[in-house]
């Protein structure tokens, strides 16, 4: 571990010692926290822009209303109403991130958006990617739209929706003989028969039911990975921290993200401690790993304000920061060495943070291994916090 700031520092690069200097000089030790937490959050600088496409009643604002947990009843819920075909496009943001942008687009072929004006009528450029949902039948423009999109060199994602109202149609239509992964296979069999007839990828076929993005038999974490992993990095990680729908590999993806930052946040920690200021570096650690924390808090869910934390599962609480007065810096150096005190502080659900603000410089290796064993402790309370869910309220059908 690096013990000088020569040392902690030089993983940040000139230009970035720099800006942390100027922006001390400029605005003492709030300019300077200032611009460490804007580095934090250069992802939400990122725009990422998702067309959500198909004809009236497959479900497309059902599912921009669930990956930006909401419902239609919300405000600024997108309108799930099937009465309310969609005539136009319309645009929802993230709620958290007004640069993850969700349109929701009319069908190929309705009256104001014919087949050949289609691409230029909804702007087809804008979009990083499509997800074209489908109900029942194929439709021969909806694989004309899949092939447009794959021939223009952008992704295309063939989203059968609806699915636990198959299944229950099934069961209750068959119930001596009713089998649920039967009759999804043959759904998906019929869905890859439809693709491979169009010569379009079958590996871009999903079946999802947008209240039921837990059941394991769908593809709701097969189909939100994917796009997560087929985005450019800086996407990738907006669209990432954004997700608020907690499936087995969304949480996988942003621990990954989380961890990636953790070596960033020291370091700029780091940066603040080479100030010649008696203080700064005190202060500056103690605020950035607090914040951090509390990123991870969000991040995965144990809040009121996310999916996981307004799920069913009633048992779900919440990480919580101690204000009391003892030192983060000294719980730092505690939990870092202390393996006891370590495996104390884990609880079956969460963890509790104690110390506030005061306290003596850490170093950057310090800062970095505390912020991975808390990271690791968050992602594993949350994993089984996922798999209670999917034990507990997974459809029997």
């Amino acid at each position: 571990m690096a013990e000088s700031y020569k040392q902690e520092t030089e993983t940040i690069s000139k230009e970035d010692r720099e800006e942390v200097e100027d922006a001390f000089k400029k605005g003492g030790v709030a300019g300077l926290q200032n611009l460490l937490m804007s580095k934090r959050e250069e992802w939400k600088t990122i725009p990422v822009n998702i067309a959500i496409t198909g004809e009236s009643g497959v479900g497309k604002s059902t599912l921009i209303n669930t990956l930006r947990n909401l419902t239609a009843d919300h405000k600024e819920g997108a309108n799930a109403n099937v009465k309310e075909a969609t005539k136009k496009v319309n645009r929802y943001e993230h709620p958290d991130n007004k640069n993850i942008v969700f349109w929701d687009l009319p069908g190929v072929g309705t009256p104001k958006f014919p087949k050949d004006e289609y691409l230029e009528t909804v702007a087809f450029d804008r979009y990083d990617f499509f997800l074209v949902l489908v109900v029942g039948r194929c439709r021969e423009a909806d694989m004309w739209l899949c092939g447009e999109v794959k021939k223009r060199g952008k992704k295309f994602y063939y989203v059968r929706t609806q699915m636990h109202l198959e299944v229950l149609k099934d069961s209750l239509s068959h119930p001596r003989t009713h089998d649920k992964k039967k009759v999804i296979q043959t759904i998906r069999d019929d869905c890859f028969e439809n693709l491979e007839k169009a010569k379009l990828p079958s590996d871009r076929i999903f079946l999802i039911d947008s209240y039921e993005v837990h059941d394991t038999d769908f593809d709701f974490d097969q189909l939100s990975t994917l796009i997560i992993d087929e985005l450019p990095n800086e996407k990738r990680e907006a669209l990432t921290v954004s997700m608020t729908v907690l499936t087995r590999g969304i949480i996988e993806r942003k621990k990954d993200i989380l961890q990636s930052r953790i070596y960033k946040v020291a370091a700029l920690s780091a940066v603040g401690g080479a100030v010649p200021i008696p203080g700064v570096n005190a202060m500056f650690d103690a605020a950035l790993v607090k914040a951090e924390i509390e990123e991870y808090r969000k991040q995965f869910g144990f809040t009121s304000n996310t999916h996981i934390g307004q799920s069913r599962c009633g048992f779900i609480q919440s990480f919580a920061f101690d204000t009391s007065p003892a030192s983060l810096a000294h719980y730092i150096a505690n939990f870092a060495t202390d393996e006891e005190n370590v495996s104390k502080m884990k609880l079956s659900i969460g963890i509790r943070i104690i110390g506030s603000i005061a306290g003596a410089a850490v170093s950057y290796g310090k800062t970095v291994l505390v912020l991975r064993r808390i990271l690791d402790m968050f992602a594993e309370d949350v994993y089984k916090v996922s798999e209670e869910i999917v034990n507990t309220f997974a459809p029997s059908m």
